[in-house]
């Protein structure tokens, strides 16, 4: 009789889902919420790598738009304001998290690959690149004894949900253009 009423007892129980599907939803929810938060911390890694590339872009493009630059605020063709452009591309992200540098790089009139620093600025006044130093570039992006403005842009991109563990990613992007008006663009 007791086996009997067992029976009937788990015959009744396998035939009810209804809290199974509950013990699987409280099972993969913490999944579900890990997925999503990745999905969303990902996503604005992207965009915020985007923004890098955009502020690059424009740094190097309004720079390359003079003749001339000036070291001058008063100026017309002061370089202040093109840096500081640079870092206003970053909106919404934080600008003291970016780091703006814009250069004009020369290849030697030998080799295509080896380009020295003409000039070099900041957006920060520190860490510009040294003055008639030479690095190696890639084959193929400067022709001999050519200039181009070099563009860079570096941002200390931490995820909203992981600021205390002290997961900085350095997002960077370097662009490089050749001066519309002139072969190089002196910098007084």
């Amino acid at each position: 009789m007791v086996r009997e009423a067992g029976r009937r007892f788990a015959r009744r129980l396998a035939g009810h889902a209804g809290g199974s599907v509950a013990v699987e939803f409280a099972l993969v929810l913490p999944l579900m919420l890990i997925l999503y938060l990745c999905a969303f911390v990902l996503s604005d890694m992207i965009a915020a790598n985007r923004k890098v590339t955009i502020a690059a872009r424009t740094l190097t493009d309004l720079a390359t738009r003079y003749s001339a630059l000036s070291l001058t605020s008063t100026d017309t063709n002061a370089i202040a304001p093109i840096l500081a452009a640079g870092q206003q591309v970053m909106y919404p992200y934080s600008s003291t998290n970016t780091f703006v540098r814009i250069s004009q790089v020369c290849a030697s009139s030998t080799s295509a690959t080896t380009v020295t620093v003409s000039w070099s600025q900041t957006s920060t006044g520190a860490n510009a690149r040294t003055a008639n130093s030479t690095f190696t570039v890639g084959s193929g992006l400067f022709a001999t004894g050519t200039c181009q403005i070099m563009g860079e842009v570096t941002y200390a991109y931490t995820p909203i949900f992981f600021t205390h563990t002290g997961a900085t990613v350095y997002l960077t992007d370097t662009i490089y253009m050749t001066p519309r008006l002139s072969a190089s663009i002196p910098l007084s």
